[in-house]
């Protein structure tokens, strides 16, 4: 997690200074893109935590194994 966190930070870190590189507001522009890329990715986490949690509940084994001999 923390190597795509990394990942995410430089590559908009990257996108941020290629945009105006030159200007003046070349560093308020990456520090708006590693925020903006920070966010999409705790975003994303978030969502495949709430779709990848629900449905791994649904396919767990019951808590009470079924009896291998019949009731009397």
């Amino acid at each position: 997690m923390a190597l795509g966190v990394a990942f995410t930070v430089a590559v908009s870190a990257l996108l941020g200074y290629i945009q105006d590189v030159g200007t003046s507001r070349v560093w308020e522009n990456v520090v708006l893109a590693i925020i903006g890329g920070v966010i999409l990715y705790v975003a994303i986490l978030a969502y495949l935590v709430y779709v990848y949690f629900p449905k791994r509940e649904k396919l767990a084994p019951p808590a009470d194994p079924p009896r291998s001999t019949p009731a009397p």
